[in-house]
């Protein structure tokens, strides 16, 4: 134990080094102490106590003994002892062992450690030499430069800079950022660089200096002035900053906008618009906007008016874009002031189907007075033409859009217009139900027996028709037939304006309307409508007339001659028509298709040639250049021509459908009723009327083997085609469709029950019509005036609708069906007549049976008496009468195990 404590004295009185060799010499006689044996010690203490013992007596065996105990005692206890030593320094010996081991190699690990350490510590002394020496030689560069700077003197003084006027310093302000460098340029020396960078920090600093300066001598000029003027004249200026922020745009001819002041002295902003409100506004040029299905809007455009304006009544049609208007009151709703209670933004429909919106101001109690002012004009660049009455734009996609215009709130023929009009207003309050005719007793401020003529005013509901009438004053009332197509009851208050009533005399030429017509009056009337002395027709005697006098026939084509322009017969394509609908093709994100061009026959290729050159120099097609393509069809026609298509029936596929409605075809039949005479007439090809929107004549370009080219006017094949076309010629014959003529794509059908005058009348104003839209006839597909005729697949006669001659071929010479799809065109193709052949789903059963998909192919004897009795009894031709809703009908109804069924009848009295 006292040897480590020795150790550690050493150890601590020495050095490292010292300490370590130390340590060592200690340890080892330690370890070599420690290995001697103990045996020794242990004989001598035993023979020392036999010499004790005095020999072989009993006494020195007893004393032998006790002596032997004794030594085992000690022995155990020395055992003990040694064992405790050994213990002790087997302790002191591993930890000797463990710390000579790692003396022994730390002198290796700090020989490595020291050298690296000299490496590192010559390193960085030589970096820290390189870094002085780069440093001073720049210090030294710098100092050499600096001696070269040349410091501009001052271009003008702080008391020059002051002095100058707004032009003079906008010119110094231009210099200077001329003269000032705004980069380094990277390719010069340091040093040039250097000098560089110190110009600039110096020229901008004493341009900053010269700046501020300024500022502050303005700021002193403007106190000091304001001082000088007063209290007035600060708040004369603070009046007029404030007034030129409340600017809404440019100033209009009824004022700027003005600052009056309240009882709280409140300041209110004021707009006066005094014609709004009073006798003028019904001078005012009048557009018809339709807000819903249900209501037309009277939209008065005054090119004088400072905003837009709208009543209270309106708020519903609308929706608010802002609480916080331009201006606060408006000045002329009744003579007095009314409140602007915030900006709505009414969508409104045009005649021609075109949406316009128009941002109004909000004003508390005018009801439903809608102004269009200076400022929606001047921001869509409009164009008013009083000659056409309307008006133009252009919206944002670039297309233009035309709002008709009238002068006045009536629209009256010109040969009124020096005549007195009356006011015709509701003797009482009247309701009128949904879908029904009613006659009403109006009002009329004119003498007994007085004969004249009643004009409806464009009414904002669009649901109640009345048409000009010829009527007698009878106890100061005369009677107007309204009708309400919605489906909703109508109440019209007491005094509720309807239109004028024109008072007639001896020199105003009427065509009575509610009687046959005088076939003398009528060809006077005709001959004086357009020309006096128009000029025969170019194929006159080839015109399809039906059979009537002579004198009536002349008739027919006296009005025809009217129309010489768009019956005539014109060789190639037909003029464009003079409107602005156009047809879009909305494919959305789809990618551009161009399909591979197919083979033709040698005699189609030059068809297909000939097509192409007369639709270049016509002006339907150009030349394409772009990245869609798709593939020609020749499709013949029932005049054995042949029809050019396109094969778009992959851009169909990506374009985004029109649901314009078609007519139906048993509507259109059914409101045939006890029509006497007949005229068809067949647009010349009807769809290439049309243009194609611009940015959509890319997508109809078609491949031949000469190239490829793009269509200007509408294609064949188009799947919106039809909703395009239906929408134009809905829009051309409003008013005078489901009355007089029916529609049905480019077939228009003209009916009429009374004599062939009156015929010719009606005749007249669908020509009229087709006229002012630009739309051409191709005669040779017309029938005029006939007592007979084909429309939608019948025969329309003064008894009925028979099937037409042409389909009731095609059934009787169907041959008998050898697989499932023979049956179904079987089916589908006699399915248009069903309502011709009583019982045609029980008699037919065997064949539709065959067509579901479990069943299988078997065609015996009840599969042939079908197809036999189809094709007998539409041989027959069987007639369906007009239905007469004046007269009851009478439903009855069956049902098998076949199927179930109604037919609905009427007795007419013809005893069938």
């Amino acid at each position: 134990m006292a040897e480590p404590m020795e150790e550690a004295s050493i150890v601590d009185g020495m050095s490292t080094a010292a300490a370590q060799r130390a340590s060592t010499d200690a340890v080892i006689p330690v370890i070599m102490q420690s290995m001697r044996p103990l045996m020794p010690l242990k004989q001598g203490f035993l023979q020392r106590s036999l010499s004790l013992s005095g020999g072989r007596t009993k006494a020195s065996r007893r004393r032998q003994r006790h002596t032997e105990g004794e030594l085992a005692r000690a022995h155990g206890i020395l055992t003990v002892e040694l064992r405790e030593r050994r213990e002790e320094r087997t302790k002191v010996l591993r930890v000797s062992v463990r710390r000579l081991i790692s003396e022994l190699q730390e002198p290796t690990n700090a020989l490595v450690l020291n050298q690296k350490r000299q490496v590192v510590r010559g390193a960085v002394n030589k970096m820290r030499k390189a870094v002085s020496r780069v440093a001073s030689e720049n210090e030294m560069l710098t100092r050499r430069a600096d001696r070269q700077i040349v410091v501009p003197p001052v271009a003008l003084a702080v008391q020059q800079i002051q002095a100058m006027n707004y032009e003079e310093w906008a010119q110094y302000r231009k210099q200077h950022d001329q003269q000032t460098p705004r980069h380094l340029e990277e390719d010069g020396s340091l040093a040039e660089m250097r000098l560089a960078r110190r110009e600039g920090m110096r020229a901008a600093k004493h341009f900053r200096v010269l700046r501020r300066s300024r500022r502050l001598y303005q700021n002193k000029l403007e106190q000091e002035r304001l001082r000088r003027d007063g209290p007035t004249r600060r708040a004369t200026e603070r009046q007029r900053r404030k007034k030129r922020g409340y600017q809404y745009c440019k100033q209009g001819n009824y004022g700027d906008v003005e600052l009056i002041k309240v009882d709280a002295g409140k300041e209110l902003r004021m707009a006066p618009l005094r014609a709004v409100g009073s006798g003028l506004v019904s001078s005012l040029p009048t557009a018809l906007l339709a807000l819903i299905r249900t209501y037309t809007l009277e939209a008065r455009l005054d090119t004088c008016a400072q905003f837009s304006v709208a009543g209270i009544e309106l708020k519903k049609y609308g929706r608010c874009i802002t609480r916080k208007a331009p201006v606060d009151v408006v000045e002329g709703f009744g003579g007095g002031r009314n409140k602007v209670l915030g900006v709505w933004q009414f969508v409104g429909t045009t005649r021609y189907l075109q949406r316009i919106t128009v941002n109004a101001l909000l004003v508390d109690g005018q009801g439903s007075e809608f102004l269009v002012g200076e400022d929606w004009m001047l921001e869509r660049q409009v164009k008013m033409d009083f000659g056409k009455r309307e008006l133009a734009y252009r919206d944002d996609p670039g297309q233009k859009v035309i709002l008709p215009f009238m002068c006045s709130v009536v629209q009256t023929p010109s040969t009124f217009a020096g005549e007195r009009r009356i006011a015709v207003r509701l003797a009482k309050t009247v309701k009128i139900a949904n879908n029904t005719n009613q006659v009403l007793r109006v009002t009329v401020d004119a003498d007994e027996g007085t004969t004249g003529i009643f004009l409806p005013k464009p009414s904002s509901k669009r649901h109640l028709l009345m048409a000009p009438t010829v009527s007698t004053v009878r106890d100061g009332l005369v009677s107007v037939a309204v009708l309400n197509v919605d489906g909703m009851r109508e109440k019209l208050p007491a005094r509720e304006a309807l239109g004028t009533w024109v008072p007639t005399d001896e020199t105003m030429e009427l065509l009575s309307m509610s009687g046959e017509l005088e076939r003398d009056r009528a060809k006077e009337w005709v001959m004086k409508l357009r020309k006096d002395d128009a000029a025969p027709l170019t194929d006159e005697a080839k015109l399809h007339i039906g059979e009537m006098e002579p004198a009536d026939k002349d008739l027919v084509v006296a009005v025809l001659r009217q129309y010489a322009e768009i019956v005539n017969k014109k060789p190639g394509c037909p003029p464009l028509a003079n409107t602005e609908v156009q047809h879009h093709i909305n494919t959305g994100d789809a990618a551009p298709i161009m399909l591979r061009r197919r083979r033709h026959a040698v005699s189609e290729n030059s068809v297909m040639d000939k097509n192409v050159d007369e639709m270049l120099e016509q002006g339907v097609i150009e030349e394409g250049q772009g990245v869609w393509g798709f593939p020609v069809v020749l499709v013949k026609k029932k005049d054995e021509s042949v029809r050019f298509c396109v094969d778009y029936r992959a851009l169909n596929a990506i374009t985004a459908k029109d649901v314009y409605p078609l007519p139906r075809i048993d509507e259109t039949l059914e409101a045939l009723c006890g029509s006497r005479r007949f005229t068809s007439l067949d647009l010349h090809a009807g769809y290439w009327q049309l243009a194609v929107a611009p940015e959509d004549k890319v997508k109809t370009a078609f491949t031949t083997r000469r190239g490829l080219f793009q269509f200007r006017r509408i294609p064949f094949g188009l799947c919106n085609a039809p909703g395009t076309f239906q929408r134009l010629m809905d829009c051309v014959l409003r008013g005078i469709t489901w009355i007089s003529c029916l529609v049905y794509l480019d077939d228009v059908i003209i009916f009429t029950n009374g004599s062939v005058a009156q015929h010719v009348v009606e005749l007249a104003a669908v020509l009229e019509r087709l006229a002012g839209a630009g739309l051409s006839l191709k005669s040779s597909k017309c029938s005029f005036a006939t007592t007979k005729m084909e429309y939608l697949g019948h025969d329309l006669t003064p008894e009925g609708i028979q099937p037409t001659d042409r389909l009731v071929t095609a059934v009787k010479e169907f041959p008998t069906p050898t697989d499932e799809a023979a049956v179904r065109r079987f089916v589908a193709l006699a399915g248009i007549y069903r309502k011709f052949m009583p019982g045609f789903g029980t008699k037919l059963a065997p064949l539709t049976k065959m067509l579901r998909k479990s069943a299988e192919w078997e065609w015996g004897a009840a599969q042939e008496e079908a197809f036999l009795w189809a094709k007998t009894r539409l041989s027959i031709r069987p007639v369906l009468i007009y239905p007469d809703y004046n007269l009851p009908f009478k439903l009855t109804t069956d049902a098998s195990k076949v199927g179930l069924g109604a037919v609905l009848s009427q007795d007419q009295g013809r005893g069938d």
